[in-house]
């Protein structure tokens, strides 16, 4: 079983936590698992879109992790993707255990309609081995205010009478990412997706979306090992789809 031994380095403004650590990669400098970049203040932090992540400086956990999962084939990354998503989903769930948390694939994690957290992965591959694998995540701990224009941002002090601190947070989200990390590690393949579908967005039930820029009513019904969205429409159409050709209503 791999553990991951956290090395937890602290910087005080970076562009992007996961651009700080691809950098510090390809230069030699950070090779080993475990590492942890925690900015306070991060001034372009990015989704999976190219949209903007909002960020107040010292009021959420801006971070990126370091792992090497060459138990992973790189045709089934997105296993990656799974692993992350929960465990950010499980920080959630036990600070608000009593809301509705959910995961809008492919791996943001919603309150009911409200985005709290965001995921960026970059994969480092060689043939079909991961090398490393940077998991950049953005969760909205303490602030009230966003000035973007994002729809739907929430943050965990919405739901408290008080402020976390970030340290706390940052120590239960690492606890978060060894406990997944290591069922993924034990090939406990089956739990991770069993209980990714589980936490999904919307997963069985009816919905309206723009596939392909045409609205269509259909339910999420799975997810294809590389990845790809599977839904059904009302019609019996079948659909396989990637991030970029689904739009979800909401």
């Amino acid at each position: 079983m791999s553990r991951l031994n956290f090395q937890i380095i602290r910087v005080p403004e970076v562009k992007s936590t996961n651009e700080y650590l691809l950098d510090k990669i390809h230069k030699k400098k950070y090779t080993s698992e475990g590492i942890v970049i925690f900015a306070t203040k991060q001034t372009q932090g990015r989704g999976i879109d190219h949209s903007v992540w909002e960020s107040e400086p010292g009021k959420n956990l801006t971070v990126s992790f370091l792992i090497k999962p060459h138990f992973i084939k790189a045709d089934r990354q997105f296993m990656i993707n799974k692993m992350t998503a929960l465990a950010v989903y499980d920080l959630i769930k036990h600070y608000l255990p009593d809301l509705k948390v959910s995961i809008k694939w492919p791996n943001d994690i919603y309150i009911d309609k409200n985005k709290i957290a965001g995921i960026l992965i970059h994969q480092i591959v060689t043939g079909n081995k991961i090398e490393y694998s940077v998991l950049g995540i953005g969760i909205n701990i303490n602030q009230t205010k966003f000035l973007s224009d994002a729809p739907n941002p929430v943050s965990v002090l919405h739901y408290l009478k008080g402020e976390l601190n970030l340290e706390n947070c940052l120590s239960d989200l690492c606890d978060c990412m060894e406990e997944r990390y290591r069922q993924l590690s034990n090939a406990d393949f089956k739990i991770v997706n069993n209980d990714y579908l589980k936490a999904l967005f919307r997963f069985g039930e009816f919905a309206d979306y723009y596939y392909k820029g045409e609205l269509i009513s259909a339910k999420i019904k799975g997810i294809t090992d590389i990845g790809r969205l599977r839904l059904v429409t009302r019609e019996n159409e079948n659909i396989e789809c990637d991030f970029k050709e689904l739009v979800y209503v909401l």
